[in-house]
């Protein structure tokens, strides 16, 4: 099978796939998408170091993202807090204002 029949076979299953789902269902598959890429090595590294990490909106014929959507920003609003807080300790130690 060419690579545009493949494409063309998978779109129409994704598609069938969404018309059969319920929203439970999709809900409960978008999780497991967002626990296993939040496991992957890659990830868990970027997410320490603050890089910037791109997803996508998914369209309801694509794979749900909208949890792994909402663990990536909470996870990036804890670093984010961490750098923060970090950063304000490290100014006060310096202006002599904390021991």
């Amino acid at each position: 099978m060419d690579k545009p029949a493949l494409r063309a076979e998978l779109l129409a299953n994704r598609r069938k796939r969404t018309t059969l789902e319920t929203a439970a269902e999709r809900s409960q598959r978008g999780s497991l998408i967002a626990d296993r890429c939040l496991r992957l090595a890659q990830v868990v590294q970027a997410c320490a170091r603050g890089d910037l990490i791109t997803s996508y909106e998914a369209l309801l014929s694509e794979p749900p993202t909208a949890a792994l959507n909402e663990a990536l920003t909470a996870e990036l609003t804890a670093i984010n807090q961490y750098f923060i807080q970090s950063t304000a300790m490290r100014s006060m130690t310096c202006n002599g204002e904390t021991s």
